[in-house]
């Protein structure tokens, strides 16, 4: 079981050729992935994005799909399946039997129910979810996901649950997210939880762990240093990173040093993080006008660690 995974781990595409010609289909043609990471590698017009490999007690998994190019693909064309622990490929699913179209810089999320879906991840784009006639089963710890297009192997994802970071300690429910489209799929790093502030899951839109390429969001800073909350004006606080990954917590204080509200504790955080205070404390009562300070501390698996400081003032 280990060296099977080691093999698709370090060069899925010589796996799956030794694969199709035992079950006698198409090799495939996709460009091998390399864990380098160098600029040779080309991305398919349609990669993994996201996967959800073990579902809450009522809930269903789910493969989610990316258009990486400026093509309209037709999902029609698109067949998924996975490999068994002893490196057996299963059958293929047809992801649609009508045409059904995934546009340039779209996603589609595949699942046996989208209602379901959609009932415990709340998504704003419903027409990016698919229900598949047919859903192939996903193993909870370990696995691997095959995309195939017109019949050729166009990516390949190989999750184990140890991907998750090492302070979730229960993943059912959460998902792993691709971090950046132009790494190879199977680059350690480039699949990593998804954030809290998202209900562990994105399906249907942008990751939540998604590389940030703006760099003027990047640090921890109060928006609005002066708020109103009798005029529903809120306190903003902005956290942004270029790569996820790290835990947070956050805590109002008065300007005597107590403590007044704890917005976070132990979050898990994506790469674009808005928190909001009302004004209130713990047990949810106003705090009179006055200066506050916001603490905010950043961790992370590896031992990273820092804090921030900023004052705000209430107006009553």
């Amino acid at each position: 079981m280990k060296a099977f995974l080691q093999t698709l781990f370090i060069s899925p595409c010589l796996l799956f050729i030794s694969a199709c010609s035992e079950h006698n289909i198409f090799e495939p043609t996709a460009p091998q992935t390399s864990l380098s990471g160098d600029s040779n590698y080309v991305p398919q017009q349609v990669l993994i994005s996201e996967i959800l490999a073990d579902p809450k007690s009522d809930g269903v998994e789910f493969i989610e799909i990316y258009n990486h190019s400026d093509q309209i693909i037709d999902l029609r064309s698109l067949e998924i399946t996975t490999v068994n622990s002893s490196g057996k490929r299963n059958r293929l699913h047809q992801v649609s039997k009508e045409s059904v179209y995934l546009y340039p810089g779209s996603y589609k999320v595949l699942s046996k129910d989208s209602q379901i879906l959609q009932e415990h991840y709340p998504s704003q784009v419903p027409q990016s979810f698919q229900s598949m006639e047919t859903f192939p089963t996903l193993t909870n710890t370990q696995g691997a996901v095959l995309l195939f297009r017109n019949e050729q192997l166009v990516d390949s994802l190989s999750y184990h649950e140890k991907m998750h970071d090492a302070f979730i300690k229960n993943p059912k429910g959460v998902s792993l997210e691709r971090v950046d489209f132009n790494t190879p799929t199977n680059i350690p790093g480039n699949f990593i939880s998804a954030a809290a502030n998202h209900g562990y899951a994105t399906p249907g839109y942008q990751n939540s762990q998604a590389l940030n390429q703006d760099t003027q969001s990047y640090g921890v800073y109060l928006i609005n240093k002066k708020f109103a909350p009798e005029k529903e004006d809120n306190l903003e606080l902005h956290i942004g990173f270029e790569k996820g990954g790290k835990m947070a917590n956050v805590s109002v204080y008065s300007s005597s040093g107590i403590s007044v509200k704890k917005l976070l504790s132990n979050h898990r955080l994506g790469t674009r993080n808005l928190v909001n205070w009302d004004g209130t404390d713990d047990q949810g009562k106003p705090v009179p006008s006055g200066v506050y300070y916001v603490y905010t501390e950043l961790y992370s698996s590896i031992g990273q660690r820092e804090s921030f400081k900023e004052a705000c003032l209430l107006l009553r």
